[in-house]
C-alpha cells in the first residue's frame, strides 16, 4: 500500500465537504487542483485517472488525489455511484512510502517550556485503500451536515472532524495486519521493557529469540528508529527523570534503581539524552512546582 507522509505542524486546512449520487453516464472532469481531495466511494464505482495512474475506486475504497497533479475520469461510470468528497489545503506530501518503513512507536523530542516554535512531527494516510466504511461514513455525514447549514458555532468543531477523520485514516493502516519484522520489534520492547533494569549485554536477545544478533537489530532500528540499547536508555532516562522531579532520592541512588551501576556512566547517559545533567534537570522541574 503506496502512504503519504505529510509534516506536521499546521495541521491539515478544512475547505468543504460533499455527498452526492453520481448517475450512471457520469464522468469527471479534467483538472489540476492545487487542494487535496479524499474521494470514497461507499457503492458503485468511479473511474479516475491522477497523471500517469489510472484507479478504480469501487464500494468501501478510497483515493487521495494529491495538489498540483492533474486528475481526470478516465471513463464513465457504469451504475449510479455513491461518493463523499472532502477538500483540504497543505504542503504536498513529504515523500510516498509503504506501510513497513512507519516507525509507529518511535519516541518523539516532546516541547518544553523553553521552546518557541512547535516540533516537527508526521502523519500518514493511505493514498488508495480499502476500508471499512462503517468507522468513517459518522464523521463523514456529520460533516456533511454541519457543513449543509454552516453557522459560526459550528466553525472550529468541522475543523475538528476532519482531523478526526485524518486520525481514523491513520488508524487504518496500523490495523493491517503486521509484518513478522514489526511482530519481532514488539517482542523485543517487551522483553526489554521487562528485564530494563538488568545489565543489557549485547548477546542477550540472540539468546532469547534464536535469530541472529544482526538481524535482530535491525529489526528493531527499522520500525522503532533507535538501536535496542537505545530504547532500554530512554526508558531508564524517563523513569529517571519522573523520579528526579518527584522526590528527593539522591541522584546515585536514582541511577541504580533504573538500572545503571555506574554513575558517570549515568550522568552521561542522562545529558546525551536530556542536554542536562540530573541535578540541573531536578532544579529546573522543581522550581516549577
Amino acid at each position: 500500500m503506496d502512504i503519504l507522509e505529510l509534516s506536521m505542524p499546521p495541521l491539515p486546512e478544512f475547505i468543504t465537504v460533499g455527498r452526492s449520487t453520481w448517475q450512471a453516464g457520469m464522468q469527471h472532469f479534467n483538472r489540476t487542483f492545487h487542494v487535496y481531495d479524499l474521494i470514497f466511494c461507499t457503492s458503485g464505482a468511479l473511474y479516475m485517472t491522477e497523471e500517469d495512474q489510472a484507479y478504480e475506486i469501487t464500494g468501501g475504497q478510497m483515493l487521495v488525489l494529491e495538489p498540483g497533479k492533474k486528475h481526470w475520469g478516465h471513463q464513465p461510470t457504469e451504475m449510479d455511484t455513491h461518493l463523499y468528497w472532502v477538500h483540504f489545503k497543505h504542503d504536498k506530501p513529504v515523500r510516498t512510502v509503504q506501510e513497513d518503513v512507519i516507525a509507529w512507536s518511535r519516541p518523539l523530542r516532546k516541547g518544553t517550556d523553553q521552546d518557541t516554535q512547535p516540533i516537527r512531527q508526521l502523519m500518514y494516510i493511505p493514498k488508495y485503500a480499502q476500508l471499512d466504511m462503517d468507522l468513517l461514513t459518522p464523521i463523514l455525514d456529520e460533516m456533511v451536515n454541519l457543513y449543509q447549514m454552516l453557522h459560526l458555532e459550528d466553525a472550529l468543531k468541522l475543523h475538528t472532524l476532519l482531523g478526526q477523520l485524518l486520525s481514523r485514516l491513520q488508524k487504518s493502516i496500523q490495523s493491517r495486519k503486521k509484518s513478522s519484522t514489526m511482530l519481532m520489534t514488539d517482542a523485543i520492547a517487551e522483553y526489554l521493557q521487562q528485564h530494563r533494569y538488568e545489565p543489557f549485554r549485547a548477546n542477550m536477545l540472540e539468546e532469547q529469540f534464536h535469530f541472529n544478533q544482526d538481524y535482530l537489530i535491525r529489526c528493531f532500528k527499522k520500525h522503532r528508529g533507535m538501536t535496542p540499547l537505545q530504547y532500554v536508555q530512554s526508558l531508564r532516562v524517563a523513569e529517571a527523570k519522573h523520579l528526579l522531579a518527584n522526590t528527593t532520592l539522591p541522584v546515585d541512588t536514582i541511577a541504580e534503581k533504573v538500572g545503571v551501576s555506574d554513575y558517570n556512566y549515568f550522568i552521561r547517559m542522562f545529558r546525551t539524552s536530556t542536554g542536562l545533567t540530573p541535578g540541573k534537570y531536578r532544579k529546573k522541574m522543581q522550581g516549577y512546582v
